[in-house]
């Protein structure tokens, strides 16, 4: 049979640990924002190529150059893409390859939320563990303060 152990921590230290916790969930939650920042921006892009395969040669869209600036241009054709590789170096593609390009992209991001999800629920776990830790040692403290004060100590 396994010997049970007893580990004793202080309220700081378990207030410390709180904090790393809470600082643990932030980051989780940051990259969980700029994560589904990315799947939205793929969805878009695919979006894009699918309304591009449709058009036709000369066809005039307005292309967003981002910080509210556009500029209207028009299709040499509607199946010449070019998808990324590493970094800033691309690669020629059609609307196929362009499609699977960004499958390939948003199929990632979701692995990545899905674990990001999984620890953010982990970390939760711990931050409620650790308060109920501290709310008993809060009640403890509380209760032998009283005693004290019962017997006149």
């Amino acid at each position: 049979m396994a010997e049970e152990k007893q580990i004793v921590l202080t309220g700081q230290q378990l207030m410390n640990a709180y904090r790393q916790e809470e600082s643990k969930l932030q980051a989780l939650q940051q990259r969980m924002q700029q994560l589904n920042g990315l799947l939205m921006e793929a969805n878009i892009a695919e979006d894009a190529v699918n309304e591009i395969k449709k058009a036709a040669k000369n066809e005039k869209i307005i292309v967003d150059l981002g910080a509210g600036t556009y500029v209207e241009a028009a299709l040499d054709g509607n199946n010449g893409f070019k998808t990324g590789l590493a970094g800033t170096i691309l690669q020629n593609s059609d609307s196929k390859g362009a499609l699977e390009y960004l499958k390939k992209q948003k199929d990632m991001l979701q692995g990545e939320i899905s674990g990001i999800a999984k620890e953010h629920e982990k970390t939760i776990a711990s931050l409620n563990e650790i308060a109920s830790w501290l709310q008993a040692g809060e009640n403890q403290a509380r209760k032998e303060l009283a005693e004290k004060h019962r017997h006149g100590d």
